[in-house]
């Protein structure tokens, strides 16, 4: 008898007649449940002149339902051992909760009128602020932060949702009233809206909480704006200048791939093995291993319905910039030109076919996987044919998903470090735009 083929773990999908669709993921061995509604909008709506207002609009909704003290709203969820939550994410707001399913009939009851009537506390505006302005002041003090701020702005530009990130001046140019009237319009049962139902519950049963969590939401159609068309620095270089460290931290990018692209299989094997692999990628191996130039190096490959550019990142001591960077574009050039061995190949399907499994060992994840899949306009059989054909990914399909990453081998480089000592390690590499330590994003070169 021939064993089963294996397969990944099974979703329900419903699509509603008023446009919302809901996704149920039934596990029964664990008593815990969990619901989220996605709504279009999020970071992707906000103003360019505010980010963060989505996220404090956000930490406005989780304060709880009109008519509740939001004090008395946090102990009672901490009594019930449960969460509520509600995030703004690139292209979504997400609402949701998680329980034991004990507790659903009155944790879904509590999650359902925040929902319906969220109550925005003026009170809460300043503690809100001042936490977000600080975690600011902390994220951007860390030079491998800055980088990976960099690297999208000057790849899309400010203005591209994908590359906007929040500082501690714009938190603070946020106002009360403009996140309460953002937050008051961000949730609506119209438009791309997804329900995500998961763990011990029946799919039935799943089916009948999303109509619920869908019935509760405003009679409004929230639309996802259009998306700005990307616009790249002119600068080649970007030099954001930290006189007192002696290392330098940079980032090279170009333009990436968008969720759902023909040959995603293949790219995500190529970006693999150049330099997703941790220690097993062509770049860590070259350059830390044979070099010994830097702890790590990497790259990224997002694949999101928006533009997301594709970009390395490492950091090293100031006076071995010059050969690293050398060294990074030979390593690239031989990718470009010669291509991946075999062995590379049959290592990057190994560990990619193993690890996708391994991810999806929550409902959420897997629900948050197959919404992401609708998303991209793949069904859940299509993600689970790319599952099922990473095994035999060809090599030739590979290599031409690796050059189309490459490109002309002409990238953007974003650094963070002292100015006057790297700049000869910079020769060649075209116009270097300086950045003074402490220039917020929305002041960062065109």
């Amino acid at each position: 008898m021939s064993e089963p083929e294996p397969r990944l773990p099974r979703v329900e999908l419903v699509r509603e007649p008023g446009g919302g669709t809901i996704l149920v993921h039934s596990r029964r061995d664990v008593p815990v449940v969990f619901l989220e509604v996605q709504c279009p909008g999020g970071r992707m709506a906000e103003p360019r002149e505010l980010p963060g207002l989505a996220e404090l609009s956000a930490a406005l909704l989780d304060e709880g339902p009109a008519g509740t003290d939001p004090h008395e709203w946090r102990r009672r969820l901490e009594g019930l051992a449960a969460e509520i939550a509600f995030s703004a994410r690139i292209d979504h707001w997400a609402a949701g909760f998680e329980c034991l399913a004990e507790d659903l009939g009155e944790i879904s009851g509590l999650f359902l009128s925040a929902v319906a009537r969220p109550g925005l506390p003026r009170s809460e505006w300043k503690r809100l602020v001042k936490a977000r302005r600080a975690a600011a002041r902390e994220d951007w003090a860390q030079p491998a932060s800055l980088i990976r701020k960099l690297c999208p702005v000057q790849a899309l530009g400010f203005a591209h949702p994908a590359a906007h990130p929040p500082f501690e001046k714009s938190y603070a140019r946020s106002g009360y009233e403009r996140a309460a009237e953002f937050a008051g319009r961000a949730l609506g049962r119209g438009g791309e809206v997804y329900v995500l139902v998961g763990g011990d519950i029946s799919p039935e049963d799943g089916v009948r909480l999303a109509r619920r969590a869908l019935e509760a939401l405003p009679d409004r159609r929230a639309e996802l704006p259009a998306e700005p068309e990307p616009r790249p620095s002119a600068a080649p270089v970007w030099l954001l200048d930290h006189p007192r460290i002696d290392q330098a931290f940079f980032g090279l990018s170009r333009g990436g791939v968008r969720a759902g692209d023909p040959g995603r299989v293949a790219l995500r094997l190529a970006n693999f093995i150049i330099g997703a692999g941790g220690f097993t990628s062509r770049l860590m191996d070259r350059v830390r291993e044979a070099m010994g130039h830097t702890y790590g190096i990497s790259s990224i490959l997002p694949e999101r319905r928006q533009a997301s550019p594709f970009a390395v990142s490492s950091f090293t001591q100031v006076g071995n910039l010059r050969a690293m960077l050398e060294l990074i574009d030979r390593v690239l050039a031989e990718v470009r030109e010669q291509g991946f061995t075999a062995e590379e190949l049959a290592l990057a399907r190994s560990n990619n076919h193993g690890r996708l499994p391994l991810r999806l060992a929550s409902p959420r994840a897997v629900l948050d996987f197959a919404a992401g899949g609708l998303r991209a306009g793949l069904a859940p059989e299509q993600l689970e044919a790319d599952w099922q054909s990473i095994p035999a990914a060809p090599l030739e399909a590979v290599n031409a998903a690796a050059r189309r990453i490459l490109g002309d081998g002409r990238f953007r480089l974003a650094l963070v470090a002292p100015a006057k000592q790297v700049r000869d390690a910079l020769a060649g590499r075209g116009e270097i735009a300086v950045i003074p330590a402490g220039t917020t994003p929305d002041r960062w070169p065109g």
